[in-house]
Order: structure tokens, then C-alpha cells, then sequence
């Protein structure tokens, strides 16, 4: 057999590439554990909002329906089309002024009457009548308030600030029909 010479040659060459190889995957796999460790990198798909834009911290407390209630608006006030009217129109969402939203914005207590000063300050309309208080395993209570769109990751921010969710929504029977 001639080829053994040439068949070694080649064999040699491959345990090499395959270890090269190899290495190199260990060395990119080691790199990115320590970017990932040391909060240099975020894991694919973690940023924080779809775009990369928010605060990680408020995205919690809003919920993902007004998230894309509120970016429809946004897309809307920056290039109107008739399609995504019809759109935010048939979800219920009330197109009369699109820079604003209205929302539930749940709370631990009442608002203070410096709190609610704070949000009119941002251009909040809180309606204080709306409250309805924390009730048997519901832990936190609401109100009804209009936002501006530009300052809802703000409001999200404060500290009193539990959690905010739409109110404009196609309102829907909901469970079975009844059989009167």
C-alpha cells in the first residue's frame, strides 16, 4: 500500500484541524460564559424592550398588552396610516387623541393627594374617584388615569407605582352564555 504514507499525512492533518477546532470552540464558549458572568453581554433575545429602548426595571410593571397598545400609538404618531387606525380602532382603543392612553395604574394604598400633583405635574389626568381599593385576594388596588405616551416607562418608575394595564380594550362577554 503506497497511499499508507499519504493516508498517515492526511489522518495527522485532521486530529490537528479537528483539535484547532475544537479549541477554538472551548475558547469562544469560555469567552462568552465571562461576558455573560461579568454583565458585559446580555443573552440573545434578553434586551431590555423588543428595540432595545426602556428601563429593564419598569418593564415589569407594565403589562404587555398596554406595551404594545402604547407602541402601536407611538408608530401612529410618528407615520399615520389608515391600516393601523382600523387596527388600534378594533381592539378598542380609543383613537380620538392618540397621544394619550388610558390605563389602570395599581397601587398598595390610595394615592396621596402629593402624588396625585406629581402625576397632574407629568401631564398625568388621574380621576381620584376611580379608586377601587385592594379587595379580599386582590392585593392591590386601582385607578383610572390618561397618560401621555411619551411618559409611561416614567411612570412605571415610581416607587408607589405597582403595576400598569390597559383600559382600552373591546370589551367581551366573558364564560358561558346564559340560557334564559
Amino acid at each position: 500500500m503506497k497511499n499508507t504514507g499519504s493516508r498517515a499525512v492526511a489522518v495527522e492533518i485532521l486530529r490537528l484541524t479537528g483539535f484547532r477546532r475544537l479549541a477554538s470552540m472551548l475558547f469562544v464558549t469560555f469567552l462568552a460564559v465571562g461576558l455573560l458572568a461579568s454583565g458585559c453581554a446580555e443573552p440573545a433575545g434578553s434586551a431590555s424592550t423588543p428595540n432595545g429602548t426602556g428601563n429593564p426595571n419598569t418593564l415589569s410593571k407594565i403589562s404587555s398588552t398596554l406595551q404594545l397598545q402604547v407602541d402601536l400609538r407611538k408608530a401612529q404618531l410618528a407615520n399615520p396610516t389608515a391600516e393601523r387606525l382600523s387596527q388600534m380602532e378594533s381592539q378598542g382603543m380609543d383613537v380620538a387623541d392618540i397621544g394619550t392612553h388610558k390605563i389602570y395604574i395599581h397601587l398598595n394604598q390610595q394615592l396621596t393627594s402629593e402624588q396625585v400633583s406629581e402625576l397632574q405635574s407629568m401631564g398625568i389626568r388621574v380621576f381620584p374617584d376611580s379608586w377601587i381599593p385592594p379587595v379580599g385576594v386582590q392585593p392591590t388596588g386601582f385607578i383610572l388615569a390618561e397618560v401621555p405616551v411619551n411618559r409611561l416607562d416614567e411612570l412605571a418608575g415610581k416607587n408607589y407605582v405597582v403595576r400598569l394595564d390597559t383600559a382600552e380594550r373591546k370589551l367581551e362577554p366573558q364564560g358561558a352564555p346564559s340560557k334564559e
